[in-house]
């Protein structure tokens, strides 16, 4: 019991600090909180693969500045980027569901790394969906998705040099239709 808590302790604390790796793309920020809330609910998986997401949100509703860019309380949930929060908690989720606990005969099948794949792009998606729905809403009232929302799934997608290599384009001219 000591040492499934202290995993879970230590995989919240991860994703506390992915809140400080940032890697800005155009107008948006990718922070490394993304990765760490789907890769630990993997690797956990069962029962306690969320717990690592569900602390760190926690930690975070009550004052420690665990959010991305600093940001701390129940103002950062309602602030532009505050679906995302919901969704790293849903695609954990998700993730747990599909993965649940590895048995012991699939150790080292394809069947299982096929899973755990999809599992982690499923949980991607997901965790997307509450976020760019949310930053949709709250940058512009006429519109559920708009161009800013739009930017933030291009730049996630598709890395800023490669599309201004090939396609002399930036994610700030870039349209969606």
């Amino acid at each position: 019991m000591i040492y499934k808590s202290s995993i879970i302790a230590l995989f919240a604390s991860f994703i506390c600090l992915g809140a400080y790796i940032r890697l800005p793309v155009g107008m948006t920020v990718i922070v490394f909180q993304n990765v760490l809330c789907i890769f630990f609910a993997i690797i956990l998986g069962g029962k306690i693969g969320i717990l690592p997401t569900l602390l760190w949100l926690c930690a975070g509703l009550i004052g420690f500045p665990v959010f991305a860019g600093g940001q701390s309380g129940f103002v950062a949930l309602f602030a532009q980027w505050g679906g995302f929060y919901l969704g790293y908690l849903l695609g954990a989720i998700i993730v747990v569901l599909i993965v649940k606990m590895p048995r012991v005969d699939e150790s080292k099948s394809l069947k299982k790394n096929i899973r755990l794949i999809l599992a982690f792009i499923a949980g991607m998606i997901v965790m997307y969906i509450p976020g760019v729905a949310w930053y949709g809403v709250y940058t512009s009232k006429n519109s559920f998705i708009n161009s800013s929302s739009k930017q933030i799934i291009v730049s996630n997608l598709v890395p800023y040099q490669k599309m201004k290599a090939n396609y002399g384009l930036s994610p700030f001219k870039f349209k969606l239709r």
